[in-house]
């Protein structure tokens, strides 16, 4: 991840920040699939005193995605798994694309 700018008014140098993710996605019908995502992160505020902003963010989530015809239809939780002061504890994710050329 490549920074720079503000954050809550907090200046950002610009910086590279090792970012991981992990994700695996299996089938679970014919036109469903099952999604599981794993992400670690430093946090991009660190020039702050504010310890909660500098805190490390790891998070998981789990979700489905179903392609019909042209469109696909995405519901995903994410959870934050350690440091629960630096994000929102649980989200929710609704996601819709269309794919314009299908083989």
């Amino acid at each position: 991840m490549r920074t720079d700018g503000r954050v809550f008014g907090v200046e950002l140098k610009q910086r590279v920040i090792p970012t991981l993710t992990a994700a695996y996605e299996v089938g679970v019908t014919g036109h469903t699939n099952l999604i599981a995502q794993l992400y670690a992160s430093r946090s991009t505020v660190q020039d702050t005193t504010i310890d909660q902003l500098k805190a490390d963010k790891y998070q998981a989530s789990l979700g489905l995605r179903s392609l019909r015809g042209h469109l696909v239809y995405g519901f995903a939780m994410t959870e934050n798994v350690e440091n629960f002061a630096n994000t929102p504890d649980i989200g929710v994710s609704l996601t819709l694309a269309w794919i314009a050329l299908r083989p």
